[in-house]
């Protein structure tokens, strides 16, 4: 059974897509603003880049450019390859091509317009344990994390701390609000089946912990721990609903010990995921998801909701017995032979090529012919976001965002497939 919420709120339109492919905006370009001393340093990364700083591109021919960051970590304004970044918690962008970064440690949310411009949006420095709304000069958060947008001009924004929050952006008046807040309560979803309401305010209340959104046909989607729900809007009434997995499935019956129960194909209701950290959908409405803690790919059958694992085994890790997991691993090689540790970030591409992000190996991997393949190692990427023939991909260890343009990878899978064996 699906547990339903009722919500009559504010138009859906307040609310945001996430860092996830299918957003429309120009191709990201180098600003013209660079200066002298930062065209000093390394912009173009390629595979005869050598410094162990950066990553290491496994392919020749293939290219990163590096969009934005001076390399150092701190809080600048001003022209792209100027400004200064101290971590990275998501990305977003808008319809004019603006992109959004939030700075998880830096507490702020940054904005670099189309023309290469950084500047603040929302947010002081000041870190606030509950988060604090209002103008976005006046608004706080503890670590904003992951960010989405959605037309026709808000963000939401999730921050971490002292329980679970999402906060509405709306870029045209300027005001935060509060839109979520997790109360850890028995009677919020997604703990109580059949819970059901109507309710005018925000914001509203929620059970658990959001780890990733994105959006598909106008439904938010929020992965939790081990669920992933929907919101949706019909005539300014909302439901929200379990999409799939089940908090409640123990698949071995009830042993703590056993890293197994937190992982289970099946129908929706059935299953179980453990961290679903990223999610995009392919053009038949499939869901693809990033099962970190599983150190899987799961797929979620559009219709049926059917989840099956696409790629990756991970194995109970014998050094723990209490909230035992999976260990992840690293291995190229078949679908049903590679492994991952903590995959993390996902890009579905014009073509329908899944590009992953593993976290642990800190490795950039895509999928060809029912093979994992690895093109780029070293990278601390923390986010992901596809724009048009590009990716931007941010860097955590150097504080900079890079470029990957997919018109360039695409020329080069004949190569990536002519390896003797999967590059290493």
């Amino acid at each position: 059974m699906k547990k339903h919420i009722y919500l009559s709120l504010l138009s859906l339109s307040v609310l945001g897509a996430a860092c996830q492919p299918g957003l429309v905006s120009s191709t990201p370009s180098t600003p013209p603003s660079a200066t002298a001393s930062a065209s000093a340093r390394v912009l173009t990364i390629t595979s005869e880049t050598n410094d162990p700083k950066l990553p290491k591109i496994l392919v020749p021919g293939l290219e990163l450019k590096v969009f934005a960051g001076s390399g150092k970590a701190g809080y600048k304004d001003g022209p792209a390859l100027e400004a200064e970044f101290r971590s990275f918690g998501g990305m977003a962008q808008d319809e004019q091509g603006n992109l959004y970064i939030s700075d998880s440690e830096d507490f702020r949310i940054r904005k670099i317009d189309s023309k290469g411009n950084v500047s603040t949006l929302a947010g002081t420095g000041k870190q606030v344990a509950h988060g604090k709304t209002g103008s976005f000069l006046e608004t706080e958060f503890y670590s904003p994390g992951r960010i989405v947008f959605k037309a026709p001009h808000s963000l939401l924004v999730q921050s971490e701390g002292f329980g679970s929050r999402l906060f509405l952006l709306n870029l045209i008046t300027q005001q935060s609000q509060l839109f979520m807040k997790n109360t850890e309560s028995n009677t919020s979803p997604p703990y109580q089946s059949n819970f059901q309401e109507t309710s005018h305010d925000l914001p509203l209340a929620f059970g658990g912990s959001v780890y990733s959104m994105t959006v598909h046909n106008n439904a938010i989607y929020l992965g939790l721990d081990s669920e992933i729900w929907t919101l949706t809007d019909t005539n300014g009434l909302y439901k929200f609903e379990r999409y799939a997995g089940n908090a409640a499935v123990n698949p071995v019956g009830g042993s703590i010990d056993d890293a197994r129960r937190n992982f289970k194909d099946g129908p929706p209701d059935d299953s179980k995921f453990n961290r679903p950290a990223s999610m995009v959908f392919d053009k038949t409405g499939n869901m693809y998801v990033a099962d970190a803690l599983n150190h899987r790919i799961r797929k979620v059958e559009a219709g049926s909701r059917n989840v099956s694992t696409l790629t990756g085994y991970g194995i109970p890790d014998p050094r723990t017995t209490i909230d035992q997991n999976f260990i992840g691993g690293f291995k190229d090689g078949l679908l049903r032979e590679a492994l991952f540790d903590s995959p993390n970030s996902l890009i579905l591409t014009e073509d329908q090529t899944l590009i992953i992000f593993d976290g642990r190996n800190k490795s950039i991997r895509i999928i060809i012919q029912d093979h994992v393949y690895s093109f780029i190692h070293n990278c601390f990427c923390s986010c992901f976001l596809k724009s048009n023939s590009a990716i931007y991909i941010t860097d955590g260890q150097n504080n900079q965002i890079y470029t990957l343009d997919l018109s360039q990878l695409e020329k080069l899978k004949p190569q990536i497939l002519n390896q003797e064996k999967p590059l290493p």
